[in-house]
């Protein structure tokens, strides 16, 4: 990034601000001597996680403002998760160089363990609303499609695991026991809402996650016993 923008400076003549320049100064040396320990460092692929999550729990009105706009088109509210998971999937590459910000498919996976945490998370409260406003028969629509997939694995693979907990989830704070209350609200009201307006997709889309969710239960079980 650093020399992307010190090629652009040089080619279009502008002065980057001093302060900016010393923060990239800075995020270049601690680069080397990451690189030093761990010569397949890549500092795109560790801080991606951080910044997703700083996106999806906004502070400001600007903040969360921006959230909508990227998450929900207008005026159908559609949820835009789709393209984003499918601009994570593909990796960058850097000018004059092989070295890949994103391993392919690795973006989307954390922008999926990212989003599972916002939803969880106190500060996930702008995206809890975004998801409770978005239409029902488009998302349904959406959640078919095959860029979905891994979507749909990493749902029903967190179904599977809240199963295994069952017992275990009164343990929780009493905030975090109401969010994913307030979330499994949110799925019902998404999937009574798709049933009454495309019930031949919702109905393959419930047949679909169950089996997945079925799948991993048996993957989760046989594993634990495995490994014991």
């Amino acid at each position: 990034l650093y020399e992307e923008l010190s090629g652009l400076a040089f080619r279009y003549y502008f002065t980057l601000p001093s302060y900016y320049v010393l923060v990239m100064r800075s995020f270049v040396t601690l680069e080397g001597i990451a690189f030093n320990a761990d010569p397949d460092f890549n500092m795109y692929t560790n801080c991606y996680p951080f910044a997703v999550r700083r996106m999806l729990a906004p502070r400001t009105r600007e903040g969360k403002r921006l959230l909508r706009t990227a998450l929900l088109s207008e005026p159908e509210r559609r949820l835009k998760l789709l393209a984003l998971l499918e601009g994570a999937a593909k990796p960058r590459k850097h000018h004059n160089s092989s070295r890949t910000d994103l391993h392919a498919g690795g973006g989307a996976v954390t922008l999926l363990q990212a989003v599972a945490e916002s939803l969880l998370a106190a500060g996930g409260r702008e995206l809890r609303r975004v998801l409770y406003e978005a239409d029902s028969g488009c998302l349904v629509a959406d959640l078919l499609m095959p860029q979905a997939a891994p979507l749909r694995r990493a749902c029903a693979r967190q179904l599977a695991r809240a199963v295994l907990r069952r017992g275990h989830t009164r343990q929780l704070p009493g905030r975090q026991q109401r969010r994913r209350q307030l979330i499994a609200r949110i799925v019902r009201r998404h999937m009574w809402q798709a049933t009454l307006r495309r019930p031949t997709r919702a109905m393959a889309l419930m047949l679909q996650t169950g089996s997945a969710v079925a799948r991993e239960l048996v993957v989760c079980t046989f594993g634990k016993r495995t490994r014991e």
